[in-house]
Order: C-alpha cells, then structure tokens, then sequence
C-alpha cells in the first residue's frame, strides 16, 4: 500500500518553543493534541486462491462502493483506525483505496506497526461501522441470498494482516458458502410453501434458515446461499440437514444424511442437492442452462421423466427439438433394452455441446437389472470410435485407431453423486465406454468380483482430463471367460491423464490371467508416480502385464514380488519410460533370455539401479534384462 502522511510543521515550532523556554518567562502550555489525522493510500487485491464469486473465474473482484477498513493492532491496538474508499479498480481484481485515518491518545505509528484491513461492500451485512470504527463481524445465520454473487457481496469477510510500512495489501475471503438447491413435491409442497431448513451436529442445531418454495420446472425447490461465519470447521462434521413444512395442517419433515462429507472450510464454497423426490436410476443433470438432451433411440424403448418419476414420456428426437434442461435441472430415464451397445459412430445420449453429469444406475435402462448382453454399454458415451483391426497385435506400441467421429465431449461425473455401474459384467460390457471422452474428471467405482473378457477394454481410452483410475473392490476377483487372451483391462486408461497410482491395483486377492492388465496405462504420458505395492500379485499369467507402463513418465517402478515368472509376463511393461530409475523383481527365476522380458526397458533411461534377489542370474547390457549403464544390486531376500 502507497502511504502519503501530511507533514506537521506546527509540532515542529511547539517543540521548538519549549526549547527556549527555559531562556525566558514561563507561559500557559498548549492543550495536548488528543487526535491527528493520517492521509493514506493503498493498493489492494484479493489473494489468488481465494473463491469469491462467479465472475468467470471463482475470483473477487472490487465494486463501487466498497470501503476499506484500516485499524491497528499490539500494544496500542485501537489507536489508528479509519475507513479508506476506493477511488480506482472497480471491475478489477486490484483496486486503490484512499482516505484518512485518526490517529488517538499521542499514539503515531511507526513502519512496523502491525495492522488489519477489512473490506466493506456496498450490500455488506456483516460488517458495521459505529462512530468510525468497525464493529465486530456479526453473521446472521438465518440470512440467505438468492445468488452466489449476492451472497458475496453480503456476506463476505476479507481481511488480511499487514503494517503500516506495507506497500500492498493482499485480502483473503474468511467466509464459506452453502449453496443450496432442495427439491420437493409439489403435491407436499407447492411454490410459496414456508420451508424451515436446519442444520444439527448431532443434537444441537447450529444453523437454520426459512425459505419460501418456488417453482421449478415440474417440481418446486428452495434454492438460495448462505454465508458461514470462518468456516466454522466443526458446523457440517458429521452433520445432518433437516426440513420441515406444513402443507393443508400436514406437517413434513425430511432428513438428509452428510452435507459435504466433511468439515467445512474456509475460502470454499460447496453445492448442496437434495431432493425429497427419489430415482435411483439413470440421470442426467445439466451444469448449463439451455441445455438440450438427444437421446439415440427412437423405437420408445425408453423413457425419460423431469419430475422423478412423477410422469414419464418418450424422449423427443434431436429434430423435435430434444430434452429441455437449464443448469441443475435433471432427466431420469428407465427402459427396457436388452442392451445399449453403440460400438458405431453415434452416441447413447448427447447434447448441443452443454456440459453434463451422468448419476444413478445405469441399468434402469435395461429390461432386466441382473444380468448384461455382451456389449452391454459398449461405446455408450465415447466420444471417438475405434478400429480393432490392432487388437491382437504382436506389438503393444502398434495402438489400435482412433478416428474421430461426429459425437460430441459432454459427458462428466460428480463424485458425489456418481454413475452407478452394477457388479456384473459380460464380454466387452464396457468396452470404450468413455473413450475420447476429455470432459470425464472422474471415473466410476467397479464393483464386479467376477470379470469377462474385455469388460473394460478401452473403457477410459484417452479421457485427458482422468486424473486418477477407478476404484475396484477390496474383496477377491476373478478373471473368468477364456483361457487364451482375455484382455479385461486391455488400454484401460491409455492415454488418460492420470498423474499418480496409488495403493495396490486390487485390494483384494487376484489370480491372474493372459493379457489382463496389457497397455492399462501405456503413453499416460503425465505419469510419473506408483506406490511400490501397487502390484501385489505373486502368480502371474502369461503377457499379464504386457506393455502396462510404456511411453509414461514413471521414476520408479512398482514392486514386482512374483517369485516365477511366466511367459512374456513382462513384455514391453516399461518400454520408452525414459525417467525410469528404480526397478525391484526379486523373482527366483533365471532371466537368462527374451521368455519373460522381452524388450520390457526398451528406450528406457540410459542410468538406474536395478534390485534382484540375490543368487539369481540376470540378462546385463541389454533391454531385455538389466540395461547397459544400470547399476545391478543383489538383495538378500528373507525366506517368507
């Protein structure tokens, strides 16, 4: 912050008056000067992480009208205060505010004085000012806000810590933010119901609000924000949200079970949906208004409800003009296909190019939830399509083709209210389930114990925007189907953007099978961490990790515990990781030629120390075993 303090000459001449003083009569002292006035100017821009409000980019930026409360702290806290305003940067993330601070009790601040600043705006109701001074911050819990951007500017809480020598000051936003959308009947609750919604952790209730309910498409619904004081990290710790209403003398209520899954934090905001209304199925549930859904099929095999299941309908085609949806406005759609298998070039569902999240189970689409067709889901959201001529290629650097087609990237899942995928599986289920599909962040859970061949071939292939893998389940899973080249996890996630693999793959037991686990994560070219144990398996398959890490950009590998190895079991499993550094395989088989290894540190980094069990002997100076220029370590290995 600029700092401009007006000079006092007149201080200047009384000091020098009491010099001489003592040269000549003695005359009335001056009353002391119990206030002085400081003219200041700061800079001021809210902090880079801060989420603020929506103005493109979750960022604060400053409004006409908005003030800046200055006051000091320490020993003589409450001394200098004042309120600065702003006089350039409205529209902008950094703006200058000017004004004059009052200076109390003969107190004058040095350049370290340490001092707080508070942002005021315009619509502020948290922050009052009295007699110049700033009152303490008081949240009214039960205020609300139709809008994010509203609740921003009524109820945020910028402050920041600095001194009085300081050039700048740098805000940070102390407020959290509820965003709420509640969905009702409009049977139990038509629009202008009084609607009381109460926060309780535990017992206690530590936050309540009564809104009226409005209309919303089909159905009705509070939707409003609310502001919480420092995200005060104990309000949603195991916290329950409530409501109650009355309709005709009848009385409702209705709880939800976790908020957000956590403490609340500061700086944060968090969306809160929930419904009274219930579809377990399949959804899909716009993030923009003027959003329209196409449904592929016209043979009225499916229907689709806005009402959750209040009324049903067949889903108009893309030439009617399709499915209307405006931002968090859902479809629900239930069916009764065999199967949904679009291995062609058209998509189950898509859009006019408007962003979505797909939720609930994606079986109420199917005739019978128990079971899956081969092909069940096969290319249901791909964004490209593929050539399989490659599939079985000798090779796994020769990747199949990927043509791009006309289908459209709009496919996403909240974690909070994920895709459900069923605990079954059948020949090629999945297959290129997702593949092409840059606008997936997040990747639905697996739970199937039993696996058939190719079931999640492909399923992720090229998802750039993946950052982490599915999770599969912690209890023992089987590789059924053939006996040959099963290819469960073939190209699983290529080319996804995965950073980091954590933990093991499987957190139960698993014997594996030929091909399993072939080019799962091969040119994930962001790559560059997986735990040691995440390949726990000690009895292997033939070719089961064939290719699994080639062309990422791993340092170390993971551990490889398998005491025999098996044919091709490691072919290509780290060709062209050129920040390879660290191997571990304490097998007790003799690599001695290309059965088990063949090219697996092809291209790899030309320095690294590789670890075998000691006793074994190992090819050296060659990519089929230890490369030229790797430093071999033998370990003693304790008998288990």
């Amino acid at each position: 912050m600029k700092l401009s303090i007006l000079k006092y000459p007149a201080l200047l001449l009384a000091a020098f008056a009491l010099v001489l003083s003592c040269e000549r009569e003695p005359v009335d002292e001056p009353a002391p000067i119990s206030t002085r006035t400081l003219h200041y100017s700061a800079s001021v821009s809210e902090g880079v992480a801060t989420r603020a409000t929506l103005n493109g980019s979750t960022q604060y930026v400053f409004e006409s009208g908005d003030q800046l409360y200055v006051e000091n702290t320490g020993a003589n806290a409450g001394d200098l205060y004042g309120i600065l305003t702003l006089v350039s940067g409205a529209g902008e993330r950094t703006a200058v505010f000017e004004g004059d601070l009052t200076c109390e009790n003969e107190f004058y601040p040095d350049s370290s004085t340490p001092l707080t600043a508070t942002l005021i705006g315009a619509n502020d109701e948290i922050h009052t000012v009295s007699n110049g001074k700033l009152i303490s911050t008081a949240y009214d819990n039960s205020l609300v806000a139709d809008s994010f951007e509203e609740a921003v500017e009524k109820f945020s809480d910028f402050t920041c810590n600095s001194t009085f020598g300081a050039t700048h000051f740098t805000l940070s936003q102390n407020t959290s933010f509820l965003i709420f959308n509640i969905k009702l009947k409009p049977s139990e609750a038509p629009a202008g119901t009084p609607v009381t919604l109460t926060i309780s952790n535990g017992s206690t209730p530590v936050w309540s609000t009564t809104v009226n309910a409005e209309t919303y498409n089909t159905i009705t619904r509070t939707h409003f924000v609310a502001g919480i004081e420092g995200g005060e990290t104990t309000l949603l710790s195991s916290a329950k949200l409530s409501l109650s209403w009355t309709n005709n003398q009848t009385p409702y209520s209705k709880e939800f079970d976790d908020l957000v899954g956590g403490t609340l934090a500061a700086n944060h905001y968090y969306t809160i949906v929930r419904s009274t209304l219930t579809f377990d199925g399949f959804r899909i549930r716009a993030q923009e208004d003027g959003t329209k859904v196409y449904f592929y099929y016209t043979d009225g095999s499916v229907q689709y409800s806005t009402d959750y299941g209040e009324t049903w309908d067949t889903p108009p085609t893309q030439a009617n003009g399709g499915i209307d949806l405006d931002a968090d406005e859902e479809a629900c759609f239930r069916g009764t296909r065999a199967d949904c298998n679009l291995a062609g070039n058209y998509q189950l569902f898509t859009t006019n190019g408007k962003l979505c999240y797909i939720a609930g189970d994606i079986t109420s689409l199917l005739a019978d939830p128990t079971t899956l067709a081969a092909n069940a889901f096969r290319g249901a959201f791909s964004k490209k399509s593929t050539n399989d001529s490659k599939i079985d290629a000798d090779k796994p650097g020769d990747a199949i083709t990927v043509n791009a087609g006309d289908r459209v990237d709009w496919v996403d899942i909240d974690p909070t209210d994920p895709l459900i995928l069923p605990a079954i599986t059948a020949t090629n289920c999945y297959m290129d389930m997702f593949m092409g599909c840059t606008s997936l962040t997040w990747a639905p859970a697996l739970p199937a114990t039993t696996l058939a061949d190719k079931c999640y071939c492909r399923m992720f292939h090229s998802c750039s925007g993946l950052t982490s893998i599915s999770t599969f389940p912690s209890s023992a899973v089987t590789m059924g189907g053939s006996t040959t080249c099963r290819r469960y996890c073939y190209q699983m996630y290529q080319s996804a953007g995965i950073t980091e693999l954590t933990g093991s793959l499987f957190g139960g037991t698993m014997t594996l099978a030929p091909y399993c686990f072939e080019d799962m994560f091969a040119n994930c070219t962001g790559l560059t961490s997986v735990s040691s144990n995440f390949l726990p398996a000690t009895t292997l398959a033939a070719s089961c990790y064939r290719g699994m890490f080639q062309n990422t950009a791993i340092t170390s590998a993971p551990d490889l515990p398998a005491e025999t190895l098996v044919s091709f079991c490691y072919r290509y499993m780290f060709n062209a990781c050129k920040s390879l550094s660290y191997i571990k395989c304490y097998s007790t088989t003799n690599v001695t030629n290309d059965s088990y290894t063949q090219n697996w540190l092809q291209n790899a980094k030309s320095t690294g120390e590789f670890h075998y069990r000691n006793g074994t002997t190992w090819y050296t100076n060659n990519q089929h075993g230890i490369p030229s220029g790797w430093t071999p370590v033998a370990d003693t290995v304790p008998t288990p």
